[in-house]
């Protein structure tokens, strides 16, 4: 189990983030990414293993209420949830 804030540099939040320009459109404008804070995250993960299989599985969850780069127009939800699941067999 993991709880952490996000945060990164303006360059990565702009590659991430940014609008370039040449990629401008009516619904879509110009964003230049802001270093700063990204929002803060909940992690999840386990494994399970018997003799040769392995049973893995993950939740994470992402809030961005307040990121630096809330303003950029990429951007639809404040919120994110992704979960996985993985099996595998040991020789």
């Amino acid at each position: 189990i993991a709880l952490g804030f996000r945060s990164a540099t303006a360059q990565y939040h702009d590659y991430i983030y940014g609008v370039d320009k040449r990629f401008e459109t009516i619904e879509r404008e110009e964003y230049k990414g802001k270093a700063g804070y990204g929002g803060w995250q909940f992690n999840y993960s386990t494994i399970i293993r018997w003799e040769d299989k392995l049973l893995a599985g993950f939740l994470r969850y992402i809030q961005i209420d307040g990121a630096a780069f809330k303003d950029s127009p990429l951007i639809r939800q404040n919120d994110s949830l992704l979960a996985g699941i993985a099996f595998a067999h040991i020789f």
